[in-house]
């Protein structure tokens, strides 16, 4: 029998790459697949949807496919990132038999990362390094059970991660998970609100879109995201906000209208409901924060 490292599950995606071996991660921007940041090196800020946090050595981030976030690290720091598909986790679940990811351990960081700082203690910490640097060196060995091994190590890395944050997970998890019946609509709806977040949207032109009533997909996004449409509306702009906020010179009134508000006062207000701070204090707290972990270079 002929062994070749494709062999086993070739549909199967997986890709390690250090941080030189990367394009510039700066812009925002959103996969297809699942993705793993592990920082052991320097500082910075990584921001997840709305999401700010902190860019620390031993430190793991969790992205779930289609979540919009970038990262801006000091120049001398490293990390590796790991993109893969969900048909290279074991066991594999089939995503057209409505799998449940808060039933499903390996998932869950992913879920939960937007409430939850994954950070090692240093023995850990070394142990991810080591199991990120083996995953690397098989990606260039071109040997039978490359993918195998690199999956065997992909897991025990999620797996690592879920027991060191096994108390705050399972305390987060919710009772009972949500019906993944409407994926599909729910996809769809998220899609267009993409599509249309900068711009006068609503629920009506929506549903015209996907051909349903207006009160139908409300209900749906209620029970399926526990959010109104204008609140998840609402949160896709905010989301640009902060990448503008912090990655641009506009004014405020400049990115209040290219994030869809024609009202500065009302987003405004809105920044202020969501994040605690106004757009402009925002703006000065983290420009100063990242320049003064620099400065303590």
């Amino acid at each position: 029998m002929v062994f070749s490292p494709t062999h086993v599950r070739p549909e199967a995606r997986f890709d390690i790459q250090t941080n030189e071996e990367q394009s510039e991660l700066t812009a925002s921007h959103a996969h297809e697949d699942l993705e793993i940041i592990y920082f052991h090196a320097g500082i910075g800020i990584h921001q997840i949807g709305t999401h700010t946090f902190p860019l620390q050595p031993g430190s793991l981030y969790f992205i779930a496919p289609q979540t919009l976030h970038w990262l801006q690290a000091h120049q001398d720091s490293q990390f590796f990132t790991i993109t893969f598909d969900l048909k290279f986790l074991p066991p594999t679940p089939s995503l057209e038999a409505n799998v449940d990811p808060y039933h499903f351990p390996l998932l869950a960081p992913f879920v939960l990362q937007k409430q939850l700082q994954f950070h090692l203690k240093p023995e850990l910490a070394l142990q991810i390094q080591h199991l990120c640097l083996t995953m690397h060196q098989e990606k260039h060995n071109h040997c039978p059970c490359t993918q195998d091994i690199q999956r065997a190590l992909l897991t025990i890395l999620i797996g690592h991660a879920f027991r060191s944050h096994a108390q705050s997970i399972q305390a987060l998890m919710p009772k009972e998970a949500p019906c993944l019946r409407k994926k599909e609509l729910l996809s769809r709806t998220l899609q267009l609100i993409d599509e249309g977040f900068h711009q006068k949207l609503s629920l009506e032109q929506v549903a015209s879109k996907l051909y349903l009533s207006p009160c139908h997909l409300a209900h749906v996004l209620k029970r399926e995201t526990g959010k109104t449409f204008v609140e998840l509306l609402t949160e896709k702009r905010l989301e640009k906000t902060v990448q503008l906020l912090l990655l641009t010179e506009l004014s405020i009134g400049e990115i209040a209208s290219q994030v869809g508000f024609e009202d500065a006062s009302y987003f405004t207000k809105r920044f202020r409901q969501k994040v605690g701070l106004s757009p402009k204090a925002y703006r000065t707290h983290h420009t100063d924060n990242i320049l003064s972990q620099i400065g303590k270079r």
